[in-house]
C-alpha cells in the first residue's frame, strides 16, 4: 500500500476514536477528514463531493416525515391497541407484539431509532401489565425494530444495498431482508425461551398495573366539536392509508422511495395542517450527518485505490476463512460501542464484500451475516437499543439489568459472528 493509502486507512481509525471518545458526530469528523485526505492527494472538492449519497439522504428524510405524520395523527398508537385488543392477555403472544410491532413499522420505512423509542416503552408496560420478563420482551422489541430495518426501503437496507452496488454486487434486497429477519426470529424465538427461565425475576414484588397501552382512542373525540372529531379521525385514517400506498407504490413500481415518500407526507402538510416545525424536528439529521460524512469519505478511499489495496491483503495476505471472520467480529464488537448501527454497516458493509472476493451468493451471505450481527448487538447497554431498554425499565433493579444486558450481548458478540460466518465461508 502506499502512503497515502495507509494513511487514509490509519485517518478512518482516528476519526472513529475521536467520535467514541468525545462524542462528537462520526459525520462530521469524515468530512474534515475527506478536506485534509483530499488536500494532501490533491483531489479537486467536485471529484469527491460526488460520492455524497443524496438519494439515500432523501429516503431517510422523506420515509422520516411520513411517519411523523403517523405518529402525531395518532395511527401508530391506534394501530397498536386494536393489536392488543385483539391479542388480549394472552402472554405467549403478548411478549411478541413488540417485535412484530417494531418488524412491521421498520420494514415499512420508519427509523430504527424511532421505532426503538416506540417499542421499548409497550415492552415496559405489557410487563408491568401481565408479569412477562421485561428484559425479555425489551430484547425482543429492540430486535424487531433493527431487523425490520433491512427492508430496501429503510436505512439499513438501503445502505447495504448503497455499498453493494459499488462493489458492482446485484442481489435482490427483499431476499436480504427475509435472511436478516429470519435469522433474527430464530435468535428471538431462543432467547424467549431461554432467557425467562435463567433470568430470575428482577423485582418479584413487582404489580401487575393495570397499565395497558393507552388507546388512541378516536371515539372519544367525540366530546369534541364533531368537526374535529372528524379531522383528527380523517388525519388518523389517511395517514395508515399513506403508508399502505408508499409502500406498495415502491414495491411495485422502480420509483425514487425518498421522493415517493416527501410527496404523500407534503399531501398530508397540505390537507390537515399539523405543526409542520414538529414533523421536520422529527427527522435524524444527525443521522443524515453521519451517513454522508462516512459514505463520502469511504468514495475517497474507492478513488485512492484504498479498497482495491485491501482487497489484494485481504485475499493474499490473509487466509478468505480468516477474512471473513474478521470483518464479521469487527462489525460485532464496533456494533457494542457505536450509537449508530447505521455508522457501522456503513463501515463494514465494504470490507466484508472485498473479504468474499466478488463472488454473489458470498457477497449476499456475509451482508446477511453483518446484517445480523449488527442487528443483534443493539442491545448493548452503550448503544441506543440498550440505553432504551435500561431507560424504560421500572421496578426493577438497574445494576441487575445492566449486567445481565451486558451478559447476554457478550455471549452474541463472541458466539454469533462465528456461526453466521459458516455459510459465507462455505459458498467461498
Amino acid at each position: 500500500m502506499t502512503p497515502i493509502q495507509l494513511g487514509s486507512i490509519a485517518l478512518l481509525a482516528m476519526a472513529v476514536g475521536i467520535s467514541i471518545w468525545r462524542s462528537v458526530n462520526l459525520g462530521i469528523i469524515a468530512f474534515a477528514a475527506v478536506f485534509l485526505l483530499g488536500a494532501a492527494a490533491g483531489i479537486a472538492p467536485q471529484n469527491y463531493l460526488t460520492h455524497f449519497p443524496a438519494d439515500l439522504c432523501l429516503l431517510i428524510i422523506g420515509v422520516t416525515m411520513l411517519f411523523a405524520h403517523a405518529e402525531r395523527s395518532g395511527a401508530i398508537e391506534w394501530l397498536l391497541s386494536k393489536v392488543l385488543s385483539l391479542v388480549g392477555k394472552k402472554s405467549r403472544i403478548l411478549i411478541w407484539v413488540p417485535f412484530a410491532l417494531g418488524a412491521v413499522l421498520s420494514a415499512a420505512g420508519g427509523f430504527p431509532g424511532a421505532v426503538v423509542a416506540i417499542v421499548t416503552p409497550v415492552a415496559a408496560k405489557l410487563s408491568r401489565a401481565s408479569g412477562i420478563d421485561y428484559m425479555t420482551v425489551a430484547i425482543l422489541g429492540v430486535w424487531g425494530a433493527t431487523s425490520g430495518a433491512f427492508s430496501p426501503i429503510s436505512p439499513y437496507g438501503a445502505a447495504l444495498q448503497t455499498a453493494a452496488e459499488r462493489a458492482n454486487l446485484a442481489y435482490n434486497p427483499w431476499v436480504l431482508f427475509g435472511a436478516v429477519l429470519a435469522v433474527q426470529l430464530i435468535l428471538a424465538v431462543l432467547t424467549s425461551i431461554i432467557l425467562p427461565r435463567v433470568n430470575r425475576q428482577l423485582d418479584p414484588k413487582q404489580a401487575h398495573l393495570n397499565t395497558s397501552v393507552q388507546n388512541h382512542d378516536l371515539d372519544a373525540a367525540e366530546t369534541q366539536p364533531s368537526t374535529t372529531a372528524r379531522r383528527a379521525k380523517a388525519y388518523c385514517y389517511c395517514s395508515l392509508a399513506a403508508i399502505l400506498i408508499f409502500v406498495g407504490l415502491v414495491a411495485a413500481f422502480p420509483l425514487d422511495i425518498g421522493l415517493v415518500a416527501l410527496a404523500l407526507s407534503l399531501a398530508l402538510q397540505l390537507v390537515f395542517h399539523p405543526d409542520e416545525k414538529a414533523i421536520i424536528r422529527a427527522v435524524p439529521w444527525a443521522v443524515i450527518l453521519l451517513l454522508s460524512g462516512l459514505l463520502v469519505y469511504i468514495g475517497v478511499l474507492g478513488q485512492l485505490g484504498t479498497i482495491n489495496a485491501l482487497e489484494s491483503i485481504l485475499e493474499g495476505a490473509l487466509a478468505p476463512v480468516v477474512s471473513v471472520l474478521l470483518v464479521i467480529y469487527l462489525t460485532a464488537v464496533i456494533g457494542n460501542i457505536d450509537s449508530s448501527t447505521l455508522a457501522v454497516l456503513t463501515i463494514a458493509a465494504p470490507l466484508a464484500l472485498t473479504a468474499t472476493g466478488h463472488i454473489p451468493a458470498a457477497g449476499l451471505a456475509i451482508l446477511t451475516a453483518i446484517g445480523v450481527v449488527g442487528s443483534t448487538t443493539t442491545i448493548s447497554p452503550v448503544h441506543v437499543g440498550g440505553a432504551m431498554i435500561m431507560g424504560n425499565a421500572t421496578a426493577i433493579d438497574d445494576r441487575i439489568l445492566l449486567r445481565r444486558l451486558f451478559g447476554v450481548v457478550g455471549f452474541f458478540t463472541v458466539v454469533l459472528p462465528a456461526l453466521v460466518a459458516i455459510l459465507p465461508i462455505f459458498i467461498m
